[in-house]
């Protein structure tokens, strides 16, 4: 599975094949043509502690906003454009059959007329979370488009751990045009199994089909 970074370097090469050289698009967003950031991305340069130069969603959303690419371009992989037909249907038939929850690990959660003051964490019974419904308003989620996933291994960068209970919303979007926030993903896995990734909503990964924003999570010792 490719990471946004690779994306991102592979849709910077199909620019310069477009512009003309890395100078063009340069130009294009304001920098000098001389300026070397664009060319370190290219080359994979490392700084002096040894980490690799990659784009960030800052430059790539300068990047489609003076070049007129839509939003998220270069967030998508784009390897598959002169792809057959076939090959374009065998991947809408993978995305569409990761779009349900069959293979998903998933708990139940539920719904009280508790105070509005009331957080899930305080009320939970593995492998269960209860929402009180006025909580629920303030926030403005709708219960119905909670659900309640378990999550199958520790992900320390969003402080998730293996059988906690991650409550997402569904309604939440799609994550390049959604809020700041960490959302869940189903990937098709090789053995047939749809597997739940998280990522930042500048992360998504490739294939990836977005299932709702994380909204909470609940652990138990």
């Amino acid at each position: 599975m490719k990471i946004i970074t690779e994306i991102r370097r592979e849709n910077l090469l199909r620019l310069v094949d477009q512009c003309g050289s890395l100078a063009a698009i340069s130009e294009a967003i304001g920098k000098k043509r001389t300026d070397p950031t664009l060319r370190q991305i290219k080359i994979r340069a490392c700084s002096p502690k040894g980490t690799v130069r990659n784009m960030g969603h800052f430059l790539a959303r300068l990047i489609e906003e003076k070049l007129n690419l839509p939003s998220g371009w270069m967030d998508q992989d784009h390897s598959l454009d002169d792809a057959s037909p076939e090959e374009r249907l065998e991947l809408r038939q993978r995305r569409t059959k990761s779009r349900t929850f069959s293979r998903a690990p998933t708990c139940t959660v539920s719904f009280t007329d508790g105070k509005p003051d009331f957080h899930p964490l305080d009320e939970v019974r593995y492998p269960s979370v209860v929402y009180p419904r006025l909580y629920l308003a303030d926030r403005g989620f709708e219960p119905k488009d909670l659900k309640g996933l378990i999550a199958g291994e520790d992900i320390p960068e969003y402080s998730i751990c293996s059988g906690d209970i991650v409550v997402i919303n569904t309604a939440a979007g799609d994550p390049r045009r959604g809020t700041i926030g960490i959302y869940a993903f189903l990937m098709p896995g090789e053995d047939g199994k749809d597997a739940v990734v998280y990522a930042k909503e500048d992360r998504a990964p490739t294939g990836g089909v977005p299932i709702g924003k994380v909204i909470s999570v609940s652990r138990f010792f």
